[in-house]
């Protein structure tokens, strides 16, 4: 017994010698995005100025990360000055007990397999607001990306800031596993826990195959027995890069209850080529089981495209894109002709931010809103958008 307490003893030393001596360090790092909107217009209230980001907010996004790190521990603070001094995104703390293992607990994510089909106006002012999570959700334990659309739990009140814990596995580099556990900053039922459990893998075939799937659970409890809202949905994806230049991916989200989803099945495909100067998007986005405008069963549809353009090697470019949506993919809340609308603008690009101007429009309004009020749903809507990026 005494060799085996003197072996652990010995073992627990050196691995305190090896933490003490590992590369440690604390940094900041910085990013943000904001508009001066000189001019929006609906065509009918009075044409307004403002400042904003591109989710619509009357202000634009200031942020600054502190981010400390070391061979086996770290944290993450997201702060950010939009309104005042306060946190967002991230507060973190992770520790790696083995090279294969990470446990982080507090407002995380874990981005190695999302997927994303972002360009054009959603990184400006959004029309329709489709890009982040296009394919593949983003693990977290806080987001609250699938919110039930029925009502048989209590919306009166506030929706929780919560917390959690993500439990990631790395044993090879082509393999990434992960369980992710969402709770309140106070406590909830262990029960209600796993019914909001995130649990998924991808594995990495020769970079040229990304498969990946997840179960993403959202339960919200009711306010009497038996009345809670299961909107948890199944999500996989694959991408293909075909070349150096060329990806593809391709999503689907099943919900586990279609009584309380707005939807049967989704499928997201996102493309993206570059070429030289060119860069070129394009994604469609098909809704199953969801209603049109007039309330009859119907597919929901989305397309969008993009196009840039580098104008020399001094930092000027074009960038472009188009969107459109039937009236079903508006889950019955738009007017019959659907959505069209589009971004054209010129930036100019430095080494740690940007600025450009560009011209936007919708048929309708648009997922960005700094109207005050808010346009009618079926006023056409034009923005004027300047543009300053920031990143350190």
């Amino acid at each position: 017994m005494r060799r085996v307490l003197a072996t652990l003893g010995l073992i627990l030393a050196t691995s305190s010698a090896v933490s003490t001596v590992s590369a440690a360090e604390v940094k900041l790092g910085a990013w943000g995005r904001g508009f001066f909107v000189p001019f929006f217009s609906d065509g009918d209230s009075d044409a307004q100025t403002f400042d904003a980001a591109s989710w619509g907010a009357n202000y634009p996004r200031i942020g600054v990360s502190i981010i400390g790190s070391s061979d086996n521990a770290g944290f993450q603070i997201d702060l950010n000055g939009d309104n005042g001094i306060g946190a967002h995104d991230q507060q973190k703390i992770w520790i790696k007990p083995f090279n294969m293992l990470t446990v982080t607990i507090g407002r995380a994510y874990d981005d190695v397999l999302r997927g994303n089909g972002a360009f054009g106006d959603f990184n400006w002012l959004r029309i329709s607001g489709t890009g982040e999570d296009f394919t593949f959700h983003r693990v977290s334990t806080h987001d609250g990306a699938y919110a039930p659309v029925v009502t048989p739990y209590d919306q009166t009140k506030p929706a929780p800031n919560t917390f959690g814990s993500i439990i990631a596995l790395d044993p090879m580099k082509e393999l990434h596993a992960y369980v992710a556990f969402k709770s309140l900053t106070t406590s909830m039922k262990t029960e209600d826990a796993f019914k909001n459990i995130q649990v998924g893998l991808g594995y990495n075939i020769a970079e040229k195959a990304h498969i990946r799937a997840q179960y993403v659970g959202v339960t919200t409890p009711g306010t009497g027995e038996g009345d809670e809202a299961d909107a948890s949905v199944i999500n996989a994806a694959l991408k293909l890069t075909l070349t150096e230049s060329f990806y593809a991916d391709l999503g689907t989200f099943i919900p586990t209850d279609k009584a309380v989803s707005a939807y049967t099945a989704k499928i997201a495909a996102y493309i993206n080529y570059k070429t030289g100067a060119i860069a070129l998007h394009g994604l469609g986005n098909f809704v199953a089981g969801t209603k049109n405008v007039k309330g009859d069963d119907a597919t929901g549809m989305e397309l969008g495209l993009g196009f840039d353009y580098a104008i020399g090697d001094n930092g000027l470019g074009f960038v472009s894109s188009f969107r459109y949506q039937n009236d079903a993919f508006q889950g019955g809340a738009g007017v019959e002709d659907g959505r069209i609308g589009g971004l054209v603008g010129i930036q100019k690009g430095f080494s740690n931010g940007k600025i450009g101007i560009g011209f936007e429009f919708s048929t309708t309004n648009m997922a960005f809103n700094g109207g005050e009020p808010a346009p009618a749903l079926e006023k056409a809507t034009i923005a004027v958008p300047v543009i300053v990026e920031y990143s350190f």
